[in-house]
């Protein structure tokens, strides 16, 4: 399923219960629901216009967009990156601590984050071995996005 049809999807989802009280779970396969909301707004499109379609659909999409964004936000510099990778089918990355300095309990930590695929490195540092990787995560991202695409 496209990643279009999964948005549909999610919107019929949540009034299933209140648009298809008797309808059988054949009828009610994502699938089905996301095609018949496709329909529906190609209506609203032809017979109302653009401006009256996009206001729909700014209705509906709304929440469900800013749910998903508000999700990825939460989610910490190694996992975005990580997830990154994986969805270009790519190797995980490799965090090495390059550098431990200061006082028992005040110890600073440097770590490398590694793209061996792309021979790439960022250098991350913080209090902590885990703080250092985000960083060097964060700027791993931060690295790949201004990567041309092609």
């Amino acid at each position: 399923m496209s990643l279009a049809n999964c948005v549909l999807a999610i919107i019929c989802s949540s009034a299933r219960a209140r648009c298809a009280p008797a309808a059988t779970p054949a009828t009610l396969r994502d699938s089905i629901l996301a095609d018949a909301l496709e329909a529906v707004i190609g209506a609203v499109y032809v017979d109302k216009g653009f401006a009256e379609a996009r206001g729909m659909l700014l209705r509906l999409f709304s929440k469900p967009l800013d749910k998903v964004a508000g999700q990825q936000a939460l989610k910490d510099p190694k996992t975005q990156l990580q997830e990154m990778l994986q969805s270009m089918r790519r190797p995980l990355p490799e965090y090495e601590v390059v550098d431990v300095s200061g006082e028992q309990h005040a110890q600073r930590f440097a770590v490398c984050c590694r793209l061996r695929h792309e021979e790439r490195t960022t250098r991350g540092a913080g209090s902590s071995r885990r703080r250092a990787e985000q960083d060097a995560a964060e700027r791993m991202l931060a690295e790949l996005s201004n990567k041309p695409h092609g």
